[in-house]
This record gives C-alpha cells, structure tokens and sequence, in this order.
C-alpha cells in the first residue's frame, strides 16, 4: 500500500533539493509548462511508483483482487432465474406453514411469523427490482440514437 505522507515528503525533499521550491519564499514561479510537469510532481510520480514496486505483497493482493471482481460467475438470467425460485420457495414455505397452524399440526407462532416476513420481504425485493429493471428498460426506450 502507498503511504501518501511519506511519498509526499519525500517528494518535497527531492523537490527542495533540485530547487523548485526555495526554501524563504515559497515556490518559484514556473514557466509555461503544466502544473504536472513540475519537478515537485515529477517527484510524487516517482515516489509513488517506488512505493508500489518495494511492495510486492500488495500488487499481488491488487491483481488477485481485480481479478476476482472482473470474472463473470454466472450469468445474469441464471442469476434472476435462481433468485426467483428462491422467493417462490419462500412463499410454498409460507403457505405450507399457515395450513399446519390452522389445521392445528404445528403450535409454534414464531417460526410462522418469521416465515411470513422473510416471504414479505422477498416479495418486496422481488417487486422493487421488478420496477427497477422496468424504469430503466422505459428509459432505454425514450433514448435516441
């Protein structure tokens, strides 16, 4: 990991030493030449660059990491597809446990009431997508190409 203080102070420190910046009054006025091309940026750049290479551990850990969030596990319809039996397990679930309370096979109103706000909630997850995904489709169709 990049340490910005150290790198920025090391900079400065490289910045004072090519005399860029003098030590009373500040900076000097630099020429033309963009912001990014002053030796104090140069320095920065460099510093920075240093940092991540003397640490090979976090490079390593950055590439795993990228390439963990870059490949595609499933496919988005397998994805939607599976979320959608989910919820309609939840609900079968729901439906099977409301006719044992009322038959009088099972006492527990706990477990009842858990199921019933877990198929609640899904169905609202369900619904609140099911908008989403219209709203952009209905955006998607008022663009012009």
């Amino acid at each position: 990991m990049v340490d910005i203080r150290s790198a920025a102070l090391s900079a400065y420190r490289t910045a004072m030493q090519s005399g860029s910046i003098n030590g009373v009054g500040g900076v000097k006025p630099l020429s033309k030449a963009s912001p990014a091309s002053s030796s104090f940026a140069r320095a920065v750049d460099t510093e920075v660059r240093r940092q991540r290479m003397d640490d090979p551990i976090a490079t390593a850990r950055a590439e795993e990491t990228a390439k963990h969030f870059m490949k595609v596990q499933k496919p988005f319809t397998e994805t939607v597809t599976d979320s959608l039996h989910k919820v309609n397990e939840l609900d079968a679930v729901k439906t099977s446990m409301i006719e044992e309370f009322a038959s009088g096979r099972s006492q527990n109103v706990h477990e009842l009431m858990i199921s019933l706000q877990k198929a609640g909630l899904a169905m609202r997850m369900t619904s609140a997508v099911r908008n989403k995904v219209l709203e952009a489709y209905k955006e998607l169709s008022r663009m012009q190409f």
